[in-house]
């Protein structure tokens, strides 16, 4: 990654910090910069109360510090502690900037009470990553979105690819390209030719044009030039993006989202591609919807035999006409 702070001098005056504005676009004023010991920081300074502000949380690697002047404006520094952390920190940065950029030019008080709710997400998201490995179907699930963007979003979009990327955001849906929503279903080969819907939203075509992306994967042999682990995966995308540093910041920020990080456990298994089809939802698809639903029942999941769905299946080149079509 580029690294913005590196033509930041470190500052000569022990109770002085260097720092410039991060970018005059940004609304309110975070600025970046060095310590006098040389250390990377993020700096927000703006109105607020001690007792409206969410608590500080704590980050390892990163040092979070709130004070308060006698006219009542608290100045928050996020310091880098060990530089080995350096590309979260340029990741956790860039995202405090982007969760605030609605705000109106100014509101840098507001944007302490956002700042800081969105650091006690990042510190639950940072322990549930280096305390838990992801299930066997969250890597599974995870490798068939990450094959749909290597091999088709990147190619047909260039790096803006990564903003279609939505699954790991908590989205009902996986992708959103133009006005297509994509739901990626990846499943072992082995497995019962059956999609799992998780909500009645899920199929719900009110909001948008819907493909429904079916992919089966294999378990790999070793020496296979095709196959690939999921660390394997992250790595190739991560070196097609190498040269788009905005988007690499989106895509890292994506695996943080997702409960990703890099681990000799995700190395164990290594998986190729079998199929890869896609189904057009229409309104005679076989699914539930909101609206068939009586009241108060909600948060429905269901199985669709894939054998049900036959009639609905285009090619994969056809989807993607359509996806890029409506996208121009």
């Amino acid at each position: 990654m580029l690294d913005p702070w590196n033509d930041i001098p470190a500052s000569i005056d022990p109770g002085v910090d260097n720092v410039r504005r991060v970018e005059v676009a940004y609304p309110i004023d975070f600025r970046r910069g060095r310590d006098f010991f040389g250390r990377y920081i993020f700096v927000l300074e703006g109105r607020a109360q001690a007792g409206e502000l969410p608590p500080v949380p704590k980050l390892g690697g990163i040092d979070i510090d709130t004070t308060f002047d006698a006219s009542g404006t608290c100045r928050l520094v996020l310091t880098l502690l060990d530089r080995a952390d350096f590309e979260l920190f340029k990741v956790l940065c860039q995202d405090l900037l982007k969760s605030t950029s609605c705000l109106a030019r100014g509101e840098n008080g507001r944007g302490l009470v956002i700042v800081l709710g969105r650091l006690g997400r990042w510190q639950g998201l940072l322990r549930r990553r280096s305390e838990q490995l992801l299930s066997a179907n969250q890597i599974i699930g995870l490798l068939g979105e990450l094959l749909f963007l290597r091999d088709h979003v990147l190619p047909a979009l260039g790096h803006v690819a990564i903003n279609t990327w939505r699954g790991p955001f908590g989205d009902e849906q996986d992708f959103v390209i133009g006005g297509w929503i994509i739901e990626a279903k990846t499943q072992l080969s082995t497995a019962d030719q059956r999609f799992h819907v998780s909500s009645e939203a899920q199929l719900d075509t009110s909001s948008g044009r819907i493909l429904l992306l079916h992919q089966t994967i294999g378990a790999s042999a070793e020496n296979n030039p095709v196959s690939r682990s999921l660390n394997d995966l992250v790595e190739e995308i991560r070196g097609e993006l190498a040269s788009q540093d905005a988007a690499l910041v989106g895509f890292e920020l994506a695996l943080v989202e997702s409960g990703y990080r890099t681990r000799p456990e995700y190395d164990d298994s290594k998986y190729v591609l079998v199929r890869r089809m896609a189904y057009e939802i229409r309104d005679d698809f076989p699914k539930i919807t909101p609206t068939m639903l009586m009241p108060g029942v909600e948060k429905v999941k269901y199985q669709i035999s894939i054998e049900a769905c036959r009639t609905f299946e285009i090619g994969i080149e056809k989807a993607m006409e359509l996806l890029i079509g409506q996208r121009n």
